[in-house]
């Protein structure tokens, strides 16, 4: 008898992903799909009520790449750009930016000029006296001033991590504030008795005033010390953060080219619009 081998279709991916239309989920025919048009300008589109339209892309917490020579990514309220080859001697840059609402426009705003000081250490929550266990373990971060973030480092408990566990931080004081950061980390990382830290990279950090809640995820219960008003043990290394506001109304001229100024001797000035 002789042998018959069955081997499975090859599929074309040519028909099932035309070349200028890659779907990453779904297909031509389903609301929430997702798929790229490739073109000379790439776009990430998403069906919605039978058509499809322009959709966001995020990264992760990591950086957009822009050419070979700079990088942009969100740190602490403003945008921030990476030169690798420091060919100009700027490696780091933060962008100034001037606050926008629609029904006012930018009138009642002054441009922000954001600021960092000296790297340096804050210790937000320290001296440990027991741990808490669970598989959701979350708190408070009262954080002030505002901070940039290299790294974040926590105490793990008596019991490490058997399962992936993810660090979540959301605004406000509980996990249904507006997700500003999710970190994946493998059980490997939280070892009984030692330092998890998380490192964010450079390209993350709190703004002053905003309250941050922290929340910490696993499918196995963990431990993870904590102080005496069972907070977790928390230590930030980064820059604080500062912002300075540059006045840019204008100033009143009289003929002569002198400044104009009321009785007071004050310089007259005007708005931009």
């Amino acid at each position: 008898m002789a042998l018959i081998i069955q081997r499975p279709a090859r599929i074309d991916v040519t028909r099932e992903n035309p070349t200028d239309v890659l779907y990453a989920t779904g297909d031509a025919d389903t609301d929430g799909s997702i798929r790229f048009i490739v073109a000379d300008i790439c776009q990430v589109e998403k069906r919605v009520n039978g058509v499809f339209n322009t959709t966001k892309l995020r990264t992760g917490g990591k950086s957009i790449e822009i050419g070979r020579d700079m990088s942009v990514s969100a740190l602490a309220g403003f945008i921030e750009t990476i030169n690798p080859s420091q060919a100009v001697g700027h490696a780091r840059s933060l962008v100034p930016h001037i606050e926008f609402n629609a029904a006012t426009g930018t009138t009642e705003s002054q441009l922000h000029t954001p600021t960092a000081d000296l790297f340096d250490t804050f210790v937000v929550f320290s001296s440990a006296v027991s741990e808490v266990s669970g598989t959701v373990l979350g708190q408070i971060l009262g954080v002030s001033p505002g901070r940039s973030m290299k790294t974040s480092v926590h105490e793990v408990g008596t019991v490490g991590a058997s399962e992936d566990v993810t660090v979540n931080i959301f605004t406000g004081s509980d996990n249904t504030g507006v997700l500003v950061s999710s970190v994946n980390f493998p059980a490997s990382d939280l070892i009984a008795n030692t330092s998890f830290i998380i490192d964010y990279d450079e390209v993350f950090g709190f703004d002053e005033g905003v309250l941050y809640f922290q929340e910490f995820v696993s499918a196995a219960a963990f431990t993870l010390k904590i102080n005496e008003d069972d907070n977790i043990l928390t230590t930030h290394n980064g820059n604080q953060m500062g912002v300075l506001n540059v006045v840019t109304e204008n100033l009143y001229y009289d003929k002569d080219l002198n400044p104009l100024l009321d009785l007071s001797e004050n310089p007259y000035y005007s708005r931009q619009f």
